[in-house]
C-alpha cells in the first residue's frame, strides 16, 4: 500500500506535504497499514513534548485550579533529582 500524503495548507498556499508510513495495531495483530510498515525512523522533534516534562514541572508560577478557580504556587521549584 501507498504511503498517505498529508498537506499543510495556509488557506490556498500548500506549505509542506508529508508522507506517512503507518501502521495500525490491536492486540499486538496488525490491522492497518499504510506505506512501509517495516520502515524504522527516529522521534526527533516529535518528542520536544516529552522533553519539555521536567521543565513544566520545574516552573515557579506552576497553576493549581480546583472547581474552575486557578490559584498560582509560587513555591520554590522542586529539585528535579530529589
Amino acid at each position: 500500500m501507498e504511503a498517505l500524503r498529508v498537506s499543510v495548507r495556509r488557506g490556498e498556499i500548500v506549505e509542506a506535504v508529508h508522507r506517512v508510513h503507518a501502521v495500525a495495531v490491536q492486540d499486538g495483530a496488525v490491522v492497518a497499514e499504510a506505506g512501509d510498515s517495516g520502515l524504522v525512523c527516529l522521534m526527533r522533534s516529535s518528542s520536544k513534548p516529552v522533553q519539555a516534562v521536567p521543565l513544566a514541572r520545574a516552573r515557579t508560577d506552576r497553576r493549581r485550579c480546583r472547581n474552575d478557580e486557578c490559584q498560582y504556587d509560587r513555591r520554590a521549584p522542586r529539585a528535579a533529582y530529589s
